[in-house]
């Protein structure tokens, strides 16, 4: 008797996500192999030229660091004046007009 499709024999299966017994073996089996040759490496990199030494290094980061996502902010009007003082003792009013000065 065939499955139905989205169901399987195994209701307590692997967890979703979870790597095979082969994808671990060899994760492992290459950060080893990184883990050998970091200090050939290192060597190999100071005696590169700077700007070659930077591209490659920055290409690396792409492997280590997450990526950054963009953010929009919007700059809103304030609904009242500021008023604070300066060390002087004067005083300065700061206007919705004023405080909004690089908006759009």
């Amino acid at each position: 008797m065939p499955f139905k499709k989205g169901q399987s024999g195994n209701v307590a299966g692997r967890k979703l996500g979870s790597c095979n017994h082969t994808t671990s073996e060899i994760r492992s089996a290459v950060q080893r192999l990184m883990e050998d040759e970091l200090p050939r490496l290192q060597r190999d990199l100071a005696k590169l030229p700077a700007d070659e030494r930077a591209r490659i290094l920055g290409s690396l980061m792409n492997y280590v660091l997450p990526k950054l996502s963009h953010t929009d902010a919007t700059v809103r009007t304030l609904p009242t004046p500021i008023i604070y003082e300066k060390v002087d003792g004067t005083k300065v009013t700061l206007d919705a007009k004023e405080s909004n000065d690089t908006a759009p």
